[in-house]
This record gives C-alpha cells, sequence and structure tokens, in this order.
C-alpha cells in the first residue's frame, strides 16, 4: 500500500494514484489490456502475490533484472498487467497466471515453465496488408502477420508462443470449444459451449448451464482447457508437440542469414585501403621570427 501525507490528500487529478476500496495504489499505464481487465504491476506483486510490501521492494525487484512478463522483461511500476498474463520471477524460478475469480477480481495461480511461455488471446480485428498476408489484432495488443488463405475468423482465439509471438495453435469459437467468461455477471466462470446464436452463448459449467454474451466468451481450449484454472494441468501432448515445433521454426529462421539487398548484390564489395603513415611536418621554434616577405616595391607584407 502506498503511504501519503495527509496534507496530500487533496492532491490534483493528475496524479497517477487513485482509491480504491479504501486504499490508494497507482493507476496502470495506458496499455494492451482495459482498466477493468489489467491493473498495475506494483499493485500485482503487493495486493494480489503479496511478494512486495512496499514500493522500494518493488522498485528493486524491478532494477534486478528479476521480473518478466509474457516473456519480457519489465522495469515500469505502473506496467498494465492483464489477464492471463503469465508474471514470472527468475530468481525464484516461479511463474504464475493472472485470471479472474468468480467474483471479478485478480488472482494468480502458480504455473509450471512450459505453461509460462502461452497465452491464449482472442482475434479482435483483421487488417490486410503488403503482399496479400493478413494481420491479427489480438487483445493483448500483439500484431502477427498471417497468409491470407488460413481460417482464421474474428472471435476466435489464438494460443500464441511468447516472447517469440509465434502461433501455435488456432482455437475457434464453436461447439465444444472451452471458453473463460471475462465479463457480465457471470464473470470468471468457465465451460464448454453447448450452443451459440447470433449474439449469445450457452455454457455448460460445474454449477449448471450458463447464458452470456458473445462478447464476453474467450476460448482457452477445445473441449478442456489449455492453460491452468486453480489447479496445475499438463499440457495435452499435441501442444507440447506443437511448441517444440514452433520454437524449431524461430531458431532456424534467427539462424538463416539476411539476404543483400538489390543494390548491394549489383555492387561489388569495397576492399579497404591501407592507412597511409601520417607525414609529421617539422616543428619550427616558437623563438624565431618568420622572415618578412618583399615585393617589388621593396615594401615587407604578410604575417609575422
Amino acid at each position: 500500500m502506498v503511504k501519503l501525507h495527509m496534507k496530500r490528500l487533496s492532491a490534483p487529478k493528475t496524479w497517477p494514484i487513485k482509491r480504491k476500496e479504501g486504499k490508494w495504489v497507482l493507476r496502470p499505464l495506458p496499455g494492451a489490456h482495459n482498466k477493468n481487465l489489467g491493473t498495475g504491476l506494483a499493485t500485482l506483486l503487493k495486493d494480489v502475490l503479496k511478494m512486495c510490501g512496499s514500493m522500494k521492494e518493488v522498485k528493486y525487484l524491478l532494477n534486478n533484472r528479476q521480473i518478466f512478463i509474457n516473456g519480457r522483461r519489465v522495469k515500469e511500476p505502473r506496467f498494465s498487467v492483464g489477464i492471463f498474463d503469465s508474471v514470472s520471477f527468475m530468481e525464484l524460478k516461479e511463474h504464475y497466471r493472472v485470471i479472474l475469480s468468480d467474483k471479478g477480481k485478480f488472482k494468480a495461480i502458480k504455473i509450471n515453465t512450459d505453461e509460462a511461455e502461452l497465452r491464449p488471446s482472442r482475434i479482435i480485428n483483421k487488417t490486410l496488408v503488403k503482399g496479400g498476408k493478413v494481420q491479427l489484432n489480438l487483445d493483448d495488443g500483439t500484431n502477427i502477420i498471417i497468409s491470407k488463405d488460413e481460417p482464421f475468423k474474428v472471435k476466435d482465439s489464438v494460443l500464441v508462443l511468447h516472447p517469440q509471438k509465434k502461433i501455435v495453435s488456432h482455437l475457434p469459437l464453436s461447439k465444444g470449444a472451452y471458453v473463460f467468461i471475462i465479463g457480465g455477471k457471470h464473470i470468471g466462470k468457465h465451460g464448454a459451449v453447448e450452443e451459440i446464436k447470433e449474439k449469445d452463448i450457452i455454457l455448460k459449467t460445474a454449477k449448471g448451464d450458463v447464458k452470456t454474451a458473445v462478447r464476453h466468451a474467450l476460448v482457452i481450449g477445445s473441449s478442456v482447457p489449455y492453460i491452468s484454472l486453480g489447479e496445475k494441468t499438463e499440457l495435452p501432448a499435441e501442444i507440447k508437440k506443437r511448441v517444440e515445433q514452433a520454437k524449431s521454426e524461430v531458431k532456424a529462421e534467427a539462424g538463416r542469414k539476411k539476404k543483400p539487398s538489390k543494390r548491394e548484390a549489383k555492387e561489388p564489395a569495397k576492399t579497404k585501403k591501407p592507412n597511409k603513415p601520417a607525414i609529421k611536418k617539422p616543428q619550427q621554434d616558437k623563438g624565431k621570427k618568420k622572415p618578412v616577405k618583399r615585393n617589388n616595391m621593396g615594401e615587407g607584407h604578410g604575417t609575422r
């Protein structure tokens, strides 16, 4: 909890601090997550994970390269962390997944290293780019370019390997898919899809059938969830195989040599000429004066 002096309670609205449930918490920076589905990293470490007791401890962890979000190092205490993001502590070798409880509050569950590299993301838009390809815009701010023929639709989900940003599996929103509810009065519940109408969807959960809007449904698996939702679960063998394949493809792409441009291909390689030894000029004595130049009239000119 951030402690403020009593005289600072009438602070201007520009302060990055807001009051929530009787506590002062840092307001997260604008990022990929909605304010209802994201929170500041400092708030997550102090109030949810209970890893830190003050902002001094939070900054110590961030400055010592110990915290990674989705495989990416983070240094900003106000970094926006959202649902299904993985938080990794490299020194402790511990990984946590951020999810929502039945009451819509953030909670973190412990996961293994293999699962920490994966994140389910929903497709919110598709954009045409040059070369006849399509760019997928995901809900976590990630953009991935795919070929035009691949059957990805808006409201579907993809299982992405981070930080390489490689698609491991396509999770379509269809009957039988496993869905997590991220909004509405049934927030935090999850189950398999029984029926899909125009704007509504019916799920079969542990507490009975639930009806919610399609915009609140996020696919996290097919028939079974591919991520942990409270208890540690192992990834299916097929997903593990795809993860290994994606990693090998990333290594192969990184190992390829960069192709030379058309200009570099036409021009021959330039060889560097050996440096010529520097010629030292003779130094003149400072005590002696320079001779005076005289013109035809016999008058001296020039600088002494």
